[in-house]
């Protein structure tokens, strides 16, 4: 929430998209169901434009791709990157 603030002041189009878990039966570590979890007070739901709720087994699928060598958290923010950029592409 604070990295976003902060760059929206001098870009106003900045597009957020949170990304969280589809259910509260997840295996990803360091993300959060938030209508299933305790909200940090840190938590604005008014920022993200879009939350996109992913799930666990394309996330681990994705962060054991050949040459993406991350945890499972950062498989769903790189899947969640790939989606949104099928989308914007099939809209142009």
């Amino acid at each position: 929430m604070g990295p976003i603030r902060r760059v929206r002041e001098p870009h106003r189009t900045v597009y957020c998209v949170a990304v969280e878990p589809a259910d509260d039966q997840y295996d990803l570590e360091g993300l959060k169901h938030m209508a299933s979890s305790i909200v940090p007070n840190i938590y604005d739901a008014n920022v993200p434009a879009e939350i996109l709720c992913v799930r666990t087994e394309g996330n681990w699928d994705m962060s054991e791709l050949e040459g993406v060598h991350v945890g499972h958290s950062t498989g769903a923010n790189v899947w969640s990157a790939v989606h949104l950029a099928e989308r914007l592409h099939e809209a142009v």
